[in-house]
């Protein structure tokens, strides 16, 4: 899922582009051409639909960022699963436990 503003409205216009093109071009009989912008429209707005993920985007720290990268590459972990794991630890070392299981 794109979260930036200007990207998805790059990503719209690119759709809507493609789909015109796709459109004039099959009225002009160049199929080879109708196919390849068709393509691209679809492509763009399969990028326009959101992934289904529950998270939602935070603003990280350059430092903490660079930190991530490194530790990755170090680790050979994704950076989301690494970032995962640091926020778990965060979570069970400073908010409040819940010993009752609820």
């Amino acid at each position: 899922m794109i979260h930036h503003r200007r990207a998805k409205v790059c990503l719209v216009a690119v759709t809507i582009i493609a789909a015109t093109g796709a459109i004039d071009a099959a009225f002009g009989r160049v199929w080879d051409l109708a196919v390849l912008l068709a393509a691209i429209a679809v492509l763009a707005a399969i990028a326009l639909v959101p992934s289904g993920s529950d998270r939602s985007p935070i603003a990280l720290r350059r430092d903490l960022a660079h930190w991530l990268q490194h530790r990755s590459a170090v680790e050979s972990e994704s950076v989301d699963h690494l970032a995962d794991r640091a926020v778990a630890t965060y979570r069970s070392q400073w908010l409040p436990h819940d010993d009752a299981g609820a």
